[in-house]
């Protein structure tokens, strides 16, 4: 799901989201990709109907001057309006972490790496970093509408009784607003509840800090105004020693207007400039796209990883370091 919002962020919102909903071409097309449409799962959906879908999320959000709580996008959710569910694991995020080595900073025996994605949506992609990640890794996802945390706990539930692979992370499932402490967040679901370490205990037990935070169609959720918070709290729920946090950056459309959205067009500059003035800044040099991009987001997509500065150069000091790209790490 794309933006989250809790009490504090609603109100914030009221006035931002009074305009006129307007139809926008290339921000609506862009979740095509194979024509196909969401009934029969697969990603994105035809021309018009996806282009319906994204015009009626608008205009119901435009039309809330009451927004609280998330409750305009509960009702998206309950009514099936969710134009940015790919309906299956992001290709992307699998390639990445087939060729990405992360590393646990957990001083527990019993967590391995922690990792956080805010508006986890339908969920198919918690399952892709509990796979990847291994048996001692504990993956939350974090969503505010109900519906939509009810959704992702039976695409796990479903996978699991589908799967031959026993050596998977712990998901849990919390509902709670992304700007607020983690200890706020309610777990309502976990894989593992004959693990109490790794049940509604764990999300606390991090001490507010992950290894890994993935963001894809979150960021681009935000109203401008609420981007700079998204930094703030990025850097502050980021381990400082190893923690990375992964974007993919959606959607890049130079020519569109940037204050039109959700979803709102993004430039590197606009990530660069609400993380680096908290001390996060790119591991790579510069964002890079993917060869595993949905064919109706390629050109308007980049991947970037990013580490607390301190981490960078540290590493860039290394005798006889030699730069890698960040996809080999």
């Amino acid at each position: 799901m794309w933006l989250r919002l809790g009490s504090s962020v609603g109100r914030r919102l009221m006035v931002q989201r009074q305009r006129t909903a307007v139809s926008h071409t290339t921000c609506t097309c862009m979740y095509m990709s194979d024509g196909s449409g969401p009934s029969n799962g697969k990603i994105g959906g035809k021309k018009g109907q996806t282009m319906a879908l994204v015009e009626k999320m608008r205009d119901k959000l435009d039309r809330d001057s009451t927004l609280h709580q998330g409750d305009s996008w509960e009702e998206l959710w309950q009514e099936g309006v969710t134009p940015w569910d790919l309906h299956q694991p992001t290709p992307v995020l699998q390639q990445e972490l087939d060729t990405t080595a992360l590393t646990s900073t957990s001083t527990s025996s019993s967590v391995g790496k922690r990792v956080l994605v805010p508006g986890c949506g339908s969920g198919f992609d918690l399952i892709t970093l509990a796979e990847r990640l291994g048996q001692d890794s504990v993956i939350v996802g974090l969503d505010i509408s109900t519906t939509s945390l009810q959704r992702a706990q039976q695409v796990l539930l479903d996978h699991h009784s589908s799967s031959n692979t026993t050596s998977t992370g712990t998901v849990l499932l919390a509902q709670g607003d992304f700007f607020e402490r983690p200890d706020s967040w309610d777990t309502v679901f976990s894989t593992n509840k004959d693990d109490p370490s790794k049940s509604n205990t764990c999300i606390p037990s991090f001490g507010s800090s992950f290894d890994l935070i993935y963001d894809y169609v979150f960021f681009c959720a935000l109203p401008l105004s609420l981007r700079p918070q998204w930094g703030a709290t990025m850097a502050s729920l980021l381990e400082p020693s190893q923690g990375r946090l992964l974007t993919l950056m959606f959607p890049i459309l130079p020519d569109a207007d940037p204050t039109r959205g959700p979803p709102f067009p993004v430039t590197v500059q606009d990530y660069q400039h609400v993380l680096q003035c908290h001390g996060v800044v790119m591991e790579s040099t510069e964002p890079y796209a993917s060869t595993q991009t949905v064919p109706s987001r390629v050109g308007k997509e980049l991947v970037c990883w990013w580490k607390h500065s301190s981490t960078v150069s540290a590493a860039a000091g290394e005798e006889d370091h030699v730069p890698t790209p960040v996809s080999k790490l």
